[in-house]
């Protein structure tokens, strides 16, 4: 269970490297069968693309409020240049994106009746970077490296990430005490050496292991954690939650927590975004996989590839956790992003240190009188734990915040439609 820590979340800078696909999404209904052969035929209502792969990765971290970074590769055709587009709309530099000749940018197209996939479409070629590109990507990644927090590493087996890039980007990060996190493709994880963590879902781990399904989950994270020299091993196990390693042979588990599954379609790579986000904030393992969990389990209940932001995670931590609903004034940047597009009333308590009929009833009229908007309630930050502990309780209050500055300040920060004393 994660304990008061989403209030603590600040903005970060990451750096996303892999594979980028185009995500074509073709949505529309399929009322008949055709005559030319017994299958569906769909008629089409609407069709988008959005970046996929290591790009959703990108787009879930900018949606949890980090300054993001994307290097990789496209192929020099139409499907490239449209997911170059993608990038520039969201604000997302291109830099670091490489286009190779004789490439094929990889393509999904996703053919979608009622909620229901019909079938996948992929266009892809499966070809090494180039010497010329590799060489750029790396200078690139030397000389932007101090500029970032943590480095997530997406891999689709696609061919960006060379054994030299993965090594060189693994090597630099150690020195200067970058994280990097990996989410793993293929049956060698030998070439993510020394990685922070690496995040394989269960059925990569055994086959990274070279073991049957009678060996016992232990075993083979013992063994892909001695052969890859990862600090921590994560794997995702689908309803069965995550389950950490460590280099000390310590095992922990986390159940899953989503509530229905619609479509599994990118939940590792919001993981990986919500894992980078937490641990770039230097919140303990632990915690950070606790939200990564609740955020994959918030994206398995959307239909594509989804980004999930911070305030559908505040909604979803708030079911689990009371003390999520506590923040410090200087930690605002999540409230405000929870807040987004709200009304938002607040109710002034710093005078107060304990609860009384009367105060009781006045929480009771301001919830009454604010409608649909959230109430904040404003504390001292000298508010003794036990009454900070149960206005956290009150269904009635949305959010509390401690004083650590001005009440002008919040009202700087966070919009609001009334203030009541």
């Amino acid at each position: 269970m994660v304990v008061g820590v989403f209030g603590h979340l600040k903005p970060i800078k990451a750096l996303v490297i892999g594979d980028l696909i185009l995500d074509v999404y073709i949505t529309g209904k399929a009322d008949r069968i055709s005559p030319e052969a017994p299958v569906p035929v769909l008629l089409v209502e609407n069709q988008h693309a959005l970046p996929g792969g290591a790009g959703n990765v990108v787009l879930n971290l900018q949606a949890l409020g980090a300054e993001v970074t994307v290097f990789g590769r496209l192929g020099d055709d139409d499907n490239g240049q449209e997911l170059k587009k993608l990038f520039l709309e969201k604000g997302i530099s291109t830099e670091g994106i490489f286009i190779q000749k004789q490439f094929c940018t990889t393509t999904k197209k996703r053919v979608i009746a009622d909620s229901q996939q019909l079938i996948r479409i992929d266009f892809e070629q499966k070809v090494a970077v180039t010497e010329q590109i590799e060489k750029a990507l790396l200078d690139l990644f030397k000389a932007s490296i101090d500029s970032f927090d943590i480095v997530a590493i997406s891999d689709y087996g696609k061919g960006v990430l060379s054994d030299q890039i993965l090594t060189e980007i693994i090597k630099e990060c150690r020195s200067r005490s970058k994280p990097v996190i990996v989410d793993p493709k293929g049956n060698d994880f030998q070439k993510y050496k020394n990685a922070t963590i690496i995040k394989p879902n269960l059925k990569e781990a055994y086959a990274a292991a070279k073991c049957s399904k009678e060996v016992s989950l232990d075993e083979v994270a013992q063994k892909l954690l001695q052969e890859t020299q990862a600090e921590m091993l994560l794997i995702t196990r689908s309803e069965h939650g995550m389950t950490l390693f460590d280099q000390k042979g310590v095992r922990k588990d986390f159940p899953v927590t989503q509530k229905d599954v619609k479509d599994v379609t990118g939940a590792g790579d919001t993981a990986l975004a919500m894992l980078a986000f937490a641990y770039a904030n230097d919140l303990t393992i632990d915690d950070a996989i606790s939200l990564a969990n609740i955020a994959s389990g918030i994206a398995i209940e959307k239909l594509g590839c989804a980004s999930v932001k911070l305030s559908e995670i505040a909604k979803r931590l708030l079911d689990l956790d009371m003390e999520g609903k506590i923040f410090d004034e200087k930690y605002l940047f999540v409230l405000k992003r929870a807040l987004e597009e709200k009304q938002v009333v607040l109710l002034d308590l710093q005078n107060h240190n304990e609860i009384t009929a009367s105060l009781f009833e006045k929480i009771q009229n301001v919830s009454i009188s604010k409608g649909d908007a959230k109430l904040i309630v404003y504390i001292s930050n000298k508010a003794d734990s036990a009454f900070t502990y149960v206005l956290s309780s009150l269904p009635d209050i949305d959010f509390i915040v401690r004083q650590s500055e001005s009440l002008a300040n919040l009202s700087s920060m966070i919009p609001l439609e009334k203030i009541y004393c």
